[in-house]
């Protein structure tokens, strides 16, 4: 120790450089092609009931990422997940021993403009210019001793770009019309959801507007243990795409009628 370097503190320097404290991204023009905040979206945030408070109660928060920003807003912008870390062992296994290699595992969630093969080549730029040679096998003992800096770098699946149908946009207008009119009630619409889901691509072949109308409860531990639904959003979830089904049609042609 003091001597030889410690593939744990370089990575987690390695990681503070590549995202902060407040969640927002350190790399290098990253925020280049993120699609700006719309004005209809903002009218959508005054809309969103404030959950801020109750989310941070059940999750034991002591404090949130963004500035003080709601969770809509945060939405908007792409997140840097550090999903995994291991460096050795901890707890009654642990000992004073410096292991050759520390490893991460991290996701992108990007935002509606952004493409992965542009995030991968501005990740590995950021790389390189912190000093790493970027391999793609396990490094040989002369790669080893000849750069002071060595980083494996394996991508996951080839990942897929974020999509999103403005508001204010006919189908999105017709949705809303439509789905308020299945329930009888106003509904909540946000501009992007937290998740991730692979339907970029039908958008690509079908060349039509994609709108993700969910209908889980928000305490489902989504892919976790005892996932779950509330029979009540199930009972909700049949009426509203009734609804749907039956009143985007005519809500739709609605919208193509030219004005008086």
């Amino acid at each position: 120790g003091n001597w030889a370097p410690n593939p744990n503190v370089m990575l987690a320097g390695l990681l503070a450089s590549m995202r902060n404290e407040d969640g927002r991204i350190l790399i290098d023009r990253f925020y280049d092609d993120v699609r700006p905040i719309t004005p209809a979206d903002r009218a959508a945030f005054g809309r969103i009931p404030p959950v801020e408070e109750q989310l941070a109660g059940e999750l034991r928060l002591g404090r949130t990422e963004g500035g003080g920003a709601t969770l809509a807003e945060q939405l908007m912008l792409p997140a840097l997940n550090v999903s995994g870390l291991a460096g050795g062992r901890t707890g009654p296994a642990s000992a004073n021993v410096i292991l050759p290699e520390a490893t991460a595992y991290i996701d992108f969630r990007m935002v509606p403009d952004q493409k992965p093969a542009r995030v991968r080549e501005l990740v590995e730029a950021h790389l390189v210019g912190r000093g790493y040679h970027v391999v793609r096998q396990d490094p040989d003992s002369i790669t080893r001793r000849t750069h002071p800096k060595v980083i494996k770098v394996n991508w996951g699946e080839d990942g897929y770009p974020a999509t999103r149908t403005a508001l204010d946009a006919p189908a999105g207008r017709a949705v809303l019309a439509a789905a308020t009119a299945g329930l009888a009630e106003p509904v909540i619409a946000v501009p992007i959801l937290g998740g991730s889901l692979p339907i970029f691509h039908f958008g690509e072949v079908l060349r039509a507007p994609l709108i993700v109308v969910p209908i889980a409860n928000h305490d489902n531990n989504q892919h976790a243990e005892n996932e779950n639904m509330r029979i009540r959003n199930l009972w909700d979830g049949i009426e509203l795409y009734a609804g749907l089904y039956l009143n985007l049609g005519p809500e739709w042609r609605k919208l193509e009628r030219p004005a008086p």
